[in-house]
């Protein structure tokens, strides 16, 4: 048993598109698709139901599809740069690195070069080095279950199989 199917009025739809695109395209079809099914006032009808409804009944748009992936240039949260085809490139500042060393010591260089050269899994662990004050065994016993890092952090105990 499928899910339920859900009616949408083709002459609507179309009116609906017809006036979106009056001004010309928008910047996205997902864009398009969305505004129509807020159009609607079944809640039931969503962008995936529209962009269907108007795949299966040939209905043209002057809307351009955007293209995949993440634009160039575009830095994730762990503030590392990437461009397509590109090697990761740091984009951490000169006052951060500078922050680190003084607070990791000179101990902890080698990490911090791997840092500026986009390692995001030293970038992880000189997050928690950073916020135990240098102390490994702190991030083993780290009990701070609201950190995003928390599952992913270096110096885990051992799990018991």
């Amino acid at each position: 048993m499928g899910r339920p199917s859900v009616n949408v009025d083709i002459t609507e739809l179309r009116s609906i598109i017809g006036k979106l695109e009056s001004n010309g395209p928008l910047a996205s079809q997902q864009e398009l698709w969305e505004r129509v099914a807020e159009s609607f006032k079944n809640d039931k009808i969503t962008a995936a139901v529209i962009r269907l409804r108007c795949e299966a009944n040939n209905i043209s748009i002057i809307t351009p599809a955007a293209k995949r992936g993440r634009k160039v240039g575009v830095i994730n949260q762990l503030g590392i740069r990437k461009g397509r085809g590109a090697k990761y490139e740091s984009n951490i500042g000169k006052k951060h690195i500078a922050a680190l060393k003084v607070e990791l010591g000179p101990k902890y260089y080698p990490l911090i070069e791997k840092i500026q050269a986009g390692s995001i899994k030293a970038a992880i662990k000189g997050a928690c080095l950073f916020c135990t004050g240098c102390q490994p065994l702190e991030i083993k016993e780290c009990e701070i279950l609201s950190c995003p890092l928390y599952l992913i952090r270096p110096y885990q105990k051992k799990a018991k199989v």
